[in-house]
């Protein structure tokens, strides 16, 4: 597989596996989520707390879902969806859904 890196100037990069210096993917990265489950997507958070995944055989960069809280996120086992775990005040924890198409995201849980 793959191997993705932000080094310290806050792009993501991609190489293959096998060496190389990396393609650029996306600068301003704040917090790396990771691949989906089928290793086609790469998951990020931008410093502007906006979800976003980045199609690696295009480099097309999807932006999905604006944050406030976050501490926690994962994807789904069939890729088509990631999982926030968003705080909403120092009382209330909110879950959300979040199609990586870029589709609406639907909250699932709140005040947990």
């Amino acid at each position: 597989m793959d191997s993705a890196t932000v080094p310290e100037t806050g792009e993501l990069k991609i190489a293959q596996a096998r060496g190389g210096t990396g393609e650029i993917l996306a600068g301003n990265v704040a917090y790396v989520v990771g691949w989906s489950p089928d290793g086609r997507l790469f998951a990020f958070v931008d410093g502007s707390d906006r979800l976003a995944v980045v199609d690696v055989a295009t480099a097309k960069v999807r932006k999905l879902a604006a944050l406030g809280g976050l501490w926690g996120t994962t994807w789904s086992p069939d890729s088509r969806r990631l999982l926030l775990f968003d705080s909403v005040d120092a009382h209330c924890n909110a879950l959300w859904q979040v199609p990586a198409d870029g589709s609406r995201a639907r909250l699932v849980s709140s005040c947990y």
